[in-house]
């Protein structure tokens, strides 16, 4: 009776052990997909940083949406154009055309210069700021633009004329040609005709009986 109770103490205590065992392993075993956990969600985090030159990309957009510039600086025009007229971002700018008949004088006499008002009036000056009066071959203000317009547009109805003339002149001309052809097509056919009519008779005629009658 007395081996029977040791054998069960020692049984209970390996039981007791083994459980102990078991627990502490169960205890520890959790730890490790948590420091994996901690150790994957590191490396998950690395690859958000380089969100951060985020502002620097948006700073390539920046000149597109600035305003565009609508004035008349220097650099465009040249130094022989000055004025209040020039880098000035309120001064309203002249026509293009204007500009470019500007240009053109100026280009052929280095001494006058262009004054480019505010208001966007241009005007031709000496050296010294005295204003020039420049006029063309044809005695017109290479600065009044509706002028050369208003010459402009009726050199062009003119050549419009002057062509609608020639192509009527052309077919007028197509159609005379046209007559003749057909008139020297129907006088051929009148004289084939004619021809024609006088064989007619002769093929008739010659189905006539023979004067002598030959036997043999």
């Amino acid at each position: 009776m007395k081996g029977t109770t040791i054998h069960s103490i020692s049984l209970t205590m390996k039981t007791i052990v083994c459980i102990l065992a078991f627990a502490s392993l169960v205890a520890a075993r959790p730890q490790e997909p948590a420091a994996a956990g901690a150790a994957e969600a590191a490396p998950a985090a690395a690859p958000a940083a380089p969100a951060a030159p985020g502002p620097a990309a948006a700073a390539p957009g920046a000149p597109g949406a600035a305003p565009a510039r609508t004035f008349l600086t220097s650099a465009d025009l040249g130094p022989q154009f000055y004025g209040a007229g020039v880098n000035n971002p309120l001064a309203l700018a002249p026509p293009p055309q204007v500009i470019t008949s500007a240009r053109e004088v100026v280009a052929t006499n280095p001494n006058i210069r262009v004054r480019v008002n505010q208001d966007g009036r241009v005007e031709f000056t000496d050296q010294y700021g005295q204003e020039l009066e420049v006029l063309d071959a044809f005695g017109r203000d290479p600065l009044d633009y509706e002028e050369r317009f208003e010459l402009e547009l009726e050199r062009r109805e003119r050549e419009f004329k002057l062509q609608q003339r020639q192509r009527e002149l052309q077919r007028k001309a197509a159609l005379l040609q046209h007559q003749a052809r057909t008139a020297q097509a129907a006088a051929a056919g009148g004289h084939g005709a004619g021809a024609g009519a006088g064989a007619a008779p002769a093929a008739a005629a010659a189905p006539a009986q023979p004067r002598f009658t030959i036997r043999h």
